[in-house]
């Protein structure tokens, strides 16, 4: 982009950030009664001009003894109050989150016939992230459009979003008293959900404008976790590895299955294992050996290389992978997460290890990664490939190192069942054609369904 052209969109970005900042404040102080009487003002100021009935004159005072009347209400009601929140340690995006908000009046009158909202974080993108990102289908738009981006920006600021609320009644409370109050709120991304700023309304008694304070508050938070999706019942081919006759069904990992025989100590032998029968008859430390204990082991990896314009296909492979992790059993297995987050990471969890709560915890938080390291990944992945008996690979899209990572893979000897996320029909043929398995963003839940695991 030159020069030039950043200084127009650094110029836009003011422009939309001040009118949404003049919007918002408007928005949040005029009532839908307020905003019909803004509507009828105009028209009623044409019929006097144009027609000079005393039926319009009448009207438009009403109009103005309206709106005069409520903005004195408004300028003389006054609140103050301190809340606290019982949130819930976790959430799920799109599923309704309820908590408990605690409301103690604080001022020195009665608080009658206010609302509560517990307000969301500014969705207002920075200026880089305006200028950078690309709307999907930003080029089919006409040359107006794309110059000025004010799709892009409402974009951005839909994706940046983190819940839907509404404000909830409170019921009259005298000075210094408490009450209690469900609220609710549906989040709309994944990660973590901010509460910072509940604000107390008091609406004017005729319904037409209303004040905003600030609550005292403390701030709260909730890990939301990725939307998950039904999938198939799970058969995911290969056996486990490394499994020398040992049970499963253990409570740990190593030597823990039956006992096989004695042999001579070796350095590292922990003390437990020595049969001190034989030790006392020898006079040399001899141990107890038992059978090797192995658990199943899968593998599930992320691709978090996505260019910003392609974000949905990035949260619908985060949901994959959340729905993956919670339909694997991990009482009787273990979950290896492999994926870039500056350098390859790997999250392991099931029995004995940790609980699946961490791995989602973890994907709720999994950002993209620009600058991916592909020789990285490709060697962890690697590394592991002798312990796992099958491997789960979610790729955004296809592309020459995800295919030569996903061969050298294959040429290791492990067994992959490769998803791709795809928003055209070319792209679906192209994952097809590589034997990959396709999955549209449009219809992801059905494409998952219909899949042959």
């Amino acid at each position: 982009m030159s020069d030039s052209a950043e200084k127009i969109q650094s110029e836009l970005y003011r422009t939309y950030r001040l009118s949404s900042s003049l919007t918002y404040y408007v928005k949040t102080r005029v009532r839908p009664l307020g905003w019909m009487l803004l509507f009828i003002f105009p028209v009623l100021v044409f019929f006097i001009v144009a027609y000079s009935k005393m039926t319009s004159f009448f009207l438009m005072s009403v109009v103005l003894s309206l709106g005069l009347v409520s903005l004195l209400f408004v300028f003389l009601r006054r609140g103050k109050c301190s809340v606290s929140r019982e949130l819930p340690s976790i959430a799920t995006v799109g599923n309704q989150m309820s908590y408990q908000v605690n409301v103690k009046n604080t001022g020195s009158s009665k608080l009658s016939g206010a609302l509560l909202l517990d307000e969301e974080p500014d969705p207002r993108p920075k200026k880089s992230e305006f200028i950078k990102s690309r709307e999907p289908g930003e080029e089919e738009r006409n040359g107006f459009d794309r110059v000025f981006g004010y799709y892009r920006w409402l974009w951005v600021c839909k994706k940046k979003r983190q819940r839907k609320t509404k404000p909830y009644l409170l019921d009259s409370i005298k000075s210094g008293d408490s009450t209690t109050l469900m609220m609710a709120c549906t989040p709309l991304k994944r990660g973590v959900m901010h509460f910072a700023t509940m604000k107390l309304i008091l609406p004017d008694p005729l319904g037409v404008f209303q004040k905003m304070y600030e609550a005292e508050q403390p701030e709260d938070h909730v890990v939301v976790l990725p939307k998950r999706y039904r999938l198939p019942e799970l058969e995911l081919s290969g056996t486990s590895r490394n499994q020398m006759g040992g049970e499963v069904a253990s409570q740990s990992a190593g030597q823990v299955g039956e006992f096989i025989g004695l042999r001579d100590y070796k350095p590292g032998d922990p003390l437990k294992l020595i049969h001190w029968r034989s030790y006392a008859k020898t006079g040399k430390p001899i141990v107890k050996e038992y059978e090797d204990v192995f658990f199943p082991r899968c593998g599930l990896v992320l691709d978090t290389c996505c260019p910003f314009q392609e974000l949905d296909k990035f949260e619908e492979a985060v949901s994959i992978a959340a729905s993956f992790a919670s339909s694997i059993d991990t009482k009787e297995s273990l979950l290896d997460l492999i994926f870039l987050n500056q350098g390859a990471k790997v999250q392991t969890v099931g029995k004995g290890v940790a609980k699946i709560a961490y791995m989602l915890e973890t994907l709720a938080s999994v950002e993209v990664d620009l600058a991916p390291d592909w020789q990285s990944l490709t060697k962890k992945v690697l590394m592991h490939a002798e312990q796992l008996s099958s491997c789960v690979v979610i790729l955004t899209s296809i592309s020459i190192e995800k295919k030569g990572m996903v061969h050298k893979w294959l040429s290791s000897g492990m067994e992959l069942l490769v998803i791709v996320l795809c928003a055209t029909d070319d792209e679906i043929s192209a994952a097809q054609s590589l034997g990959y398995t396709a999955i549209s963003v449009q219809n992801v839940e059905r494409d998952l369904q219909r899949m042959s695991v």
